[in-house]
């Protein structure tokens, strides 16, 4: 054990005393740069949080934003409106549909049936006036000829070539 006033001693527990010091001061100061670190992260938090309430009751409350909400009311009902009007326009129009002829079927002695197209089929299920064809027996339209009907024709006469 060391005597009081043993030179050695004491200067071995000087040095050693002083680098315990040298370290706690070390932590000391990395504990203040932590301590530095999370105050400025709590600040850019409040600052970003404080941002974000501010955009969300600007956006939502800003001029642009009202007027945008206006503007969708408006197309919501303009839709509204020609949806009602194009089902009333469906429904007044129903007892005014015109049907015609969109080809004529006559059938042969030997029950070949020859079809005359005599109007423009849009559908495009059969070919359009003057053309003739048959159908086949897997119901494939052959074009055999032309005849001498004009498209929506009212008054034709079918004459047998010769």
């Amino acid at each position: 054990m060391t005597k009081p006033g043993d030179s050695q001693t004491t200067k071995s527990e000087i040095d050693s005393i002083l680098e315990i010091e040298k370290v706690k001061k070390e932590a000391d100061r990395l504990m203040m740069n932590k301590l530095k670190e999370i105050e400025v992260l709590k600040t850019k938090v409040r600052n970003a949080e404080t941002e974000t309430a501010l955009i969300k009751a600007t956006g939502m409350n800003s001029p642009e934003m009202n007027a945008a909400k206006e503007e969708i009311e408006e197309l919501k009902n303009r839709i509204a409106n020609l949806e009602e009007a194009a089902k009333s326009k469906v429904e007044d129009e129903c007892a005014n549909y015109f049907y015609y002829l969109r080809y004529l079927s006559l059938y042969l002695k030997d029950e070949t049936q020859v079809l005359y197209g005599v109007a423009t089929d849009y559908a495009r299920n059969f070919p359009d006036a003057p053309e003739v064809w048959l159908k086949d027996k897997k119901n494939n339209t052959i074009i055999i000829g032309e005849s001498n009907i004009e498209k929506y024709s009212l008054n034709f006469t079918l004459k047998e070539s010769s």
